[in-house]
């Protein structure tokens, strides 16, 4: 990343910080390309239920097609992952062919998104590639 002025690298932390406390805010800074339509008010119902659960579990129920998937199996899992919220996530699904694929879509958002790399850093693996979204 090139030298960030004191300015700039005080408006990164607070754009960090907000992305943080907000998957929403995370989604539109780091996956534009996949949440490109506004947010809908049942959206915003799941943004905050998943903002300000405890980490128990949480049921969601929604129409198919509003991006609940994506929402949680790509962004989220992405998020806790790049704020080392925590250690390992595992990818539950009605298949294991779909589980692997949306571990292997969350390995090519650590692998190939400019602006998470550019952020965050490397996130290829030293060790155990072959493994690394299975």
């Amino acid at each position: 990343m090139s030298q960030l002025t004191e300015l700039q690298h005080e408006e990164l932390k607070d754009v960090l910080v907000d992305c943080h406390k907000s998957l929403k805010k995370f989604c539109l800074t780091f996956f534009p390309d996949a949440f490109y339509l506004p947010f809908s008010s049942l959206h915003d119902q799941i943004f905050d239920v998943i903002d300000n659960c405890d980490r128990q579990q949480i049921l969601i129920k929604a129409p198919r097609g509003l991006g609940k998937s994506t929402i949680i199996n790509l962004a989220y899992a992405v998020k806790e992952i790049v704020y080392r919220d925590t250690n390992y996530l595992i990818q539950a699904s009605a298949s294991s062919d779909q589980a692997i694929a949306d571990s292997d879509d969350v390995k090519d958002a650590l692998l190939h998104n400019e602006t998470i790399n550019q952020v965050f850093g490397n996130f290829k693996p030293t060790e155990r590639e072959d493994k690394f979204s299975k």
